[in-house]
């Protein structure tokens, strides 16, 4: 009778397992073969959290938070009309993954990143996103509250807003936004900016519990 004490037995992952493991490499490095629609509306249920969760791990670098992970998992290729993510620090990474995750999400109400750190670079990509109407058709409440916010990255926010109409709300307090970004949004709140013709629709800016901007047309 052979000596099996010393070998070692290796179980072979299940098929599903590498299935996932390929389709999240594939998506990480071939987006464009993948439509996200097509990931929202033909993934089963049980298959979509282990492949966010596996592209996260291929993804990040460094390995994204568990914290992060786990939320970013549960609503990813899911559509859900409110998202939170609150005192979870962002790099660019982690934003970048989130909203490729969320971009087919077309049923998105409600956005609140608070507290999360963001940065330049990641809140670009916020202003990237917002930027397409198709990405998020009926979205009407973005919270970025403390998380600061300098000049440069307000403009380009507020010119992805403007192609926004759908979006009625923003919160932007403890965002350190002074006196020149305090006029920059109140610009934009007032006529001929603001029209029921020309896409820009937001009515409040929250820039904190004492100074809520509000657009004087009904």
């Amino acid at each position: 009778m052979a000596d099996t004490s010393g070998m070692t037995f290796n179980q072979p992952d299940p098929l599903i397992v590498l299935a996932i493991r390929a389709l999240a490499s594939t998506i990480r490095y071939h987006q464009q073969l993948i439509p996200i629609q097509r990931l929202y509306n033909r993934l089963p249920n049980y298959f979509k959290q282990p492949l966010a969760r596996e592209y996260l791990q291929q993804q990040m670098h460094p390995p994204a938070r568990q914290q992060f992970s786990s939320i970013a998992a549960s609503i990813a290729f899911t559509y859900t009309s409110h998202v939170t993510f609150e005192g979870i620090k962002f790099t660019y990474f982690e934003m970048e993954a989130l909203l490729y995750m969320l971009s087919g999400n077309t049923a998105l109400k409600s956005l609140k990143l608070v507290s999360n750190r963001i940065d330049f670079a990641a809140l670009e990509l916020i202003s990237k996103t917002l930027d397409s109407t198709a990405t998020w058709p009926v979205i009407e409440y973005l919270d970025l509250s403390f998380n600061y916010i300098e000049m440069p990255a307000l403009r380009n926010l507020i010119a992805a807003l403007k192609k926004t109409p759908s979006l009625t709300k923003l919160k932007l307090s403890g965002c350190k936004i002074f006196a020149n970004g305090s006029a920059l949004l109140a610009e934009y709140l007032l006529p001929p900016t603001h029209s029921t013709n020309g896409a820009f629709l937001l009515l409040s800016i929250e820039l904190s519990p004492y100074l809520i901007l509000l657009t004087n047309v009904p």
